[in-house]
């Protein structure tokens, strides 16, 4: 989904630059299929900030980890986050996951879950101004205000359902 969506900016004459945040010590350029791609560490990301070159991130999958960094340049950047599910949802909905699975991990994932949860109300009760969160359906951004806002969705967002690339995935009528 988001290749297809790097990939539309690119035809449509947006410049975009992709930052991959590796955990796993991997650190580099490469291309796909005409799309750039850096891969770095949070320090690689901050020195890239650093730069003045940009003036706008568009952020898929945002952790904690992730924000920190993009924080301490939130006065000078306008943040868009996608929000698709995994990483923001409680985990009462994602139960259906903890099937064939010890305590111990179900234990661990909820822990996580909760620190998520906080992590997501922590962003939000900010209220910055140049932070926006775009969620692929309202269904979701119903899901996530419920869940994480307390009923209140008096925070900056939208809602662009994913892109679907008719090329590749051409529409067919089903019965």
């Amino acid at each position: 989904f988001l290749h297809s969506r790097l990939r539309t900016y690119k035809k449509s004459g947006v410049l975009v630059d992709m930052f991959r945040i590796s955990t796993h010590g991997e650190f580099g350029f490469s291309e796909f299929e005409s799309i750039d791609v850096f891969t770095g560490d949070e320090q690689n990301l901050r020195a890239a900030l650093q730069s003045g070159q940009f003036k706008r991130v568009f952020v898929h999958i945002l952790d904690k980890n992730m924000w920190a960094v993009l924080e301490e340049f939130i006065e000078k950047l306008e943040v868009v986050i996608w929000v698709h599910g995994s990483e923001a949802q409680v985990w009462q909905r994602r139960a259906y996951e903890f099937k064939n699975m010890q305590d111990s991990e179900i234990n661990r994932r909820k822990k996580l879950s909760d620190q998520r949860k906080a992590f997501w109300q922590s962003l939000i009760s900010k209220k910055y101004l140049n932070v926006k969160l775009v969620f692929v359906s309202e269904y979701f951004k119903n899901e996530f205000v419920t869940d994480i806002c307390n009923g209140e969705d008096d925070f900056n967002y939208e809602i662009i359902h994913n892109y679907i690339d008719d090329e590749l995935f051409p529409y067919y009528e089903k019965k």
